[in-house]
């Protein structure tokens, strides 16, 4: 049976009857009941799923930036749970779980090189909610044994950007299996945050590990204002 992903909104608990029937369709990724810790949630755009980057666009429905916003929206992460990855991993409960289920028939499917091209236009946003973001899970990473999902910040002028940037009150959330290249700023900023994992990615070229002129601004990882340790690298 699918699992059914709900939303709450102030007090009352509402029933995404679009989530419901794609979850028939396709099964949902996750379930239990997401909060906005008593007030009105704004920006929140559940699409296939509250969770799940099923195409490669800057913004709006199933792209990774409205996903994040999502998640960083969203309460109740202390009761969610989530279904095994297709490939048996487990994904950790209490934590909001990134699920990628890019296709092949994307326009932003780099046919040759097989992976997928995301470019932004604008900043995603920051992380203080944790989270598992380990695109390693998406189709194709393991017959290519490399990142198949790419972050390009080419879209973005006029303003110093980093790819992703955990900060503040994430304690323990992992980005794995991510090409990040062409940012004004840094690849990946960990910001007075701790006990986050980071591996498995690409930083400053694209997916081959083939192209030198797709630098990032600043550093490829960059820790600021330390108040703990991060595991960086490694092979897991």
């Amino acid at each position: 049976m699918a699992a059914v992903a709900t939303r709450q909104s102030g007090t009352s608990s509402h029933l995404c009857f679009a989530c419901v029937w794609r979850g028939f369709l396709r099964g949902l990724p996750s379930f239990g009941t997401r909060g906005t810790s008593g007030s009105s949630a704004s920006g929140v755009s559940f699409g296939f799923n509250f969770n799940t980057v099923v195409n490669t666009n800057d913004k709006d429905a199933g792209s990774l930036r409205q996903v994040l916003i999502n998640t960083q929206t969203l309460g109740g992460e202390a009761s969610l749970a989530q279904a095994n990855a297709a490939d048996g991993t487990a994904r950790p409960a209490g934590k909001d779980n990134i699920v990628f289920m890019l296709p092949t028939t994307d326009p932003n499917y780099k046919t040759t090189d097989k992976y997928w091209q995301i470019v932004l236009n604008t900043s995603l946003p920051k992380l203080s909610d944790n989270i598992v973001l380990d695109a390693s899970l998406q189709t194709g990473y393991s017959t290519n044994n490399r990142p198949v999902v790419e972050l390009n910040g080419s879209g973005i002028v006029g303003v110093q950007a980093n790819g992703l940037t955990l900060e503040g009150k994430t304690t323990g959330s992992v980005i794995k299996g991510l090409a990040i290249n062409s940012f004004t700023g840094n690849g990946i900023l960990i910001n007075q945050s701790q006990n986050n994992i980071v591996q498995k990615n690409i930083i400053g070229s694209d997916p081959s590990n083939t192209k030198t002129s797709v630098g990032n601004g600043g550093s490829g990882i960059s820790v600021t204002d330390q108040i703990g340790t991060n595991l960086v690298g490694g092979s897991n």
